[in-house]
């Protein structure tokens, strides 16, 4: 006997230390491919906000050309005031891009009888400065520095708008002496809305975005409107953040970097990359999220499990070694490994659990194409055009936004959502009437509530209830996430027009910062996490009795919902119920003995029974109402009723075979220990065997 144990505390010894090794190189494996994943990310997500400041860089240098080309035609002569009105037009015709390009005189220097002229052409026409420019920023720096000038966002009096100005000096040649002297200044104008969507157009992935801040760190362009002209070391002190104050510090500065921030619009921890711009010296930054890069390290789930799997198993076999090296009963020490097993056990189950719920979710991205930017939404015209249309029929798109006040889950597969819809349609083309439907709207009401004329722009909104029919997905319920959208398309078929989101009417179309969503919007029992715009291409067999197959196949407008549940109230309603039948089913089996008095109880075979099938009838009324909650159909917490009845089950024969004086091995070895000492691990190996099934990462859709 002490050889065999000997050997068996060997063994024991060689396979604990044959798991370490394994756990350290499945460790080691992980910690090195998700350092690499993390470095490539933030190189890529680095190399992005280069690239991002190059793209904003060469945008600002567009506005120098119109500028010099002004100021060398001015300075090639003397100019009439109808000829410098007639040049601004012109400059402004050949660059749209600009909102105004002006000329602001030195005095007297137009006409020796008048002091100031300055002429400056919008895009809505031809205007005056009508104030003292002379002691304003934009005439004074560049006429004292002799250069050109990039001047701090400000309110233009005459522009009615915020304005970022690049501005430089022009000169006229003395007739009499030959000698160039400073004849006034040249100013090219782009509003802060203008810049805001110059940053809105770079594609920073799904979920970034980019920032300007002038030479004093005010904010020029950010996808917030209430950011733009203020100071980002007032918003900082405002929102108590120390990166951002940090970083507005070294931008002012002129340096570049990187700071690791908890971002205030979604909450969510990023990376923030700044660098100046060279052509202007303002400041470029590009927002990047973790999330981003967590869905890279989504792929390294099945190592995660290994490491779980092999920690369990290092944790198993030196239980395996303390029950080989201890003296005494054999009963208190298979007690002891029988506990340990199941504690193990249930550690990989919450282990598992946890890993699914931290990694990001990707419901619906395989068939609906989220349109998170400007960048994306074109890319996206150029795709469909090429797509669903002939070159001679490209389609009329109207921006149509969303904003949902409530939501709620009246059904297992029914959705109820109410908020407002609106749409901004071209007036007088009547192929681009406002209009739209919901396809999988089974109830509710629709109704106009407003109608704005912004220009030639029709802005149409509507108040909705409506109750969606949606399939979702209940695998993993209690820690499942549900993919609601709401589907859009024209109200007309035969009309060639496209739903596209309007995103400029969103303060950020992040999906982290919930775009479209109220706030204060509360569903009990879940979490949003994300919101966002998409498009899916629906093929029907038939074409409506309008004709022509192409009716029968365009692009439908989403607007997506990601939300996860908040798992207690499950637990408090399943899983705890179950845990106490299962803590019942086990005192009725310690009670099972076939001796008379055994451990200090007496055994009835049909009091036995009589319990169990009390219990059956609990567990199966409870099952029932989950079964209804859930639509039918397995489900995780599903699978733990099935294992409760095959317990109730065992725990009947047991008795029955003790009552019995059955001669089966199992229940003769110590009056019935062994069913005894196997129970916990029994059901705590199968309820990790089901979470393996159900979460590992081929286990289907999340």
């Amino acid at each position: 006997m002490p050889k065999v144990k000997s050997r068996s505390i060997r063994l024991s010894v060689a396979l604990s230390f044959a798991c370490l090794a394994a756990l350290i190189l499945l460790v080691w494996n992980y910690r090195t491919e998700a350092g690499h994943i993390l470095s490539e990310a933030r190189a890529h997500a680095q190399w992005e906000a280069q690239r991002a400041t190059g793209q904003i860089d060469s945008s600002l240098q567009k506005m120098v050309p119109p500028n010099q080309a002004l100021a060398n035609r001015l300075g090639s002569g003397r100019w009439t005031g109808p000829q410098i009105e007639q040049l601004l037009e012109q400059t402004m015709s050949e660059n749209p891009f600009l909102f105004g390009v002006g000329v602001a005189f030195r005095p007297f220097a137009f006409d020796s009888r008048q002091r100031l002229f300055a002429p400056y052409f919008r895009r809505s026409g031809l205007t005056y400065l009508d104030y003292d420019y002379t002691e304003r920023d934009f005439y004074m720096l560049p006429m004292e520095s002799g250069g050109p000038v990039w001047q701090e966002p400000h309110y233009g009096q005459a522009s009615q708008a915020r304005i970022a100005n690049y501005t430089a000096p022009f000169y006229i040649t003395d007739s009499a002496t030959g000698e160039r002297r400073p004849a006034g200044v040249i100013f090219t104008t782009l509003t802060l809305e203008d810049y805001r969507e110059l940053i809105g157009s770079l594609d920073l992935g799904k979920t970034g975005y980019g920032f300007i801040l002038s030479h004093q760190g005010k904010v020029i362009a950010h996808p917030r409107r209430d950011y733009l002209g203020r100071q980002l070391t007032e918003i900082a002190r405002q929102r108590d953040d120390a990166a951002l104050a940090e970083l507005a510090r070294k931008a002012v500065l002129g340096e570049s970097g990187a700071v690791e921030h908890t971002d205030s619009i979604s909450g969510r921890s990023s990376w923030i990359f700044f660098q100046p711009i060279p052509t202007a010296g303002w400041t470029m930054g590009a927002v990047f999220f973790h999330q981003e890069m967590a869905r890279e390290m989504a792929d390294l789930k099945v190592r995660k499990v290994l490491i779980v799997a092999m920690t369990m198993a290092l944790l198993l076999s030196l239980g395996a070694v303390d029950y080989s090296r201890r003296q005494g009963r054999v009963e208190p020490r298979l007690w002891r490994l029988a506990f340990l097993s199941a504690a193990v056990l249930l550690i990989g189950v919450a282990a598992l659990i946890f890993m699914t719920i931290a990694e990001p979710d990707k419901s619906g991205q395989d068939i609906i194409t989220p349109l998170t930017g400007p960048s994306a939404r074109e890319r996206f015209f150029e795709q469909i055009e090429a797509t669903h249309y002939e070159p001679d029929e490209a389609p009329l798109y109207i921006p149509t936004g969303v904003f949902v006040q409530s939501l709620r889950f009246s059904s297992p597969t029914d959705v109820t959502l109410t908020g407002k819809i609106w749409q901004k349609c071209t007036r007088g083309s009547q192929d681009a009437d406002c209009g739209f439907v919901m396809p999988e709207n089974v109830s509710g009401t629709i109704s106009e509530i407003y109608r704005r004329q912004q220009g030639e722009i029709e802005v149409v909104g509507w108040y909705f209830e409506a109750t969606l029919r949606q399939s979702f997905n209940y695998t993993r319920y209690p820690f499942d996430r549900k993919h609601v959208w709401i589907r859009l398309r024209h109200s007309e078929m035969d009309r060639n027009a496209v739903l596209v989101p309007d995103l400029e009417s969103y303060q950020l179309p992040n999906p982290l910062s919930l775009p479209g969503m109220e706030s204060e919007l509360v569903v009990p029992g879940w979490a949003i996490e994300e919101s966002y715009f998409g498009v899916r291409s629906h093929g029907y067999n038939t074409d409506f009795g309008i004709g022509g197959p192409e009716q029968g196949h365009r692009p439908e407008l989403y607007f997506n919902m990601i939300l996860r549940r908040k798992p207690l109230g499950v637990l408090i309603t399943h899983f705890i119920p179950l845990t106490v039948v299962a803590a019942l089913l086990f005192g009725m089996m310690k009670s099972v003995s076939g001796r008379e008095g055994d451990d200090g109880m007496d055994f009835s075979f049909s009091g036995i029974l009589a319990q169990v099938s009390g219990l059956f009838f609990v567990v199966i009324l409870s099952h029932i109402q989950l079964q209804q909650d859930v639509a039918g159909g397995l489900v995780y917490v599903g699978y733990f009723y099935f294992l409760m009845y095959l317990m109730i089950l065992c725990t009947a024969v047991d008795a029955y075979l003790v009552a019995t004086n059955s001669r089966l091995f199992l229940v003769r070895y110590r009056n019935n220990l062994l069913p005894k000492v196997l129970y916990w691990p029994f059901i705590a190996g199968a309820a990790f065997l089901v979470t393996l099934a159900i979460f590992s990462p081929s286990a289907g859709p999340r």
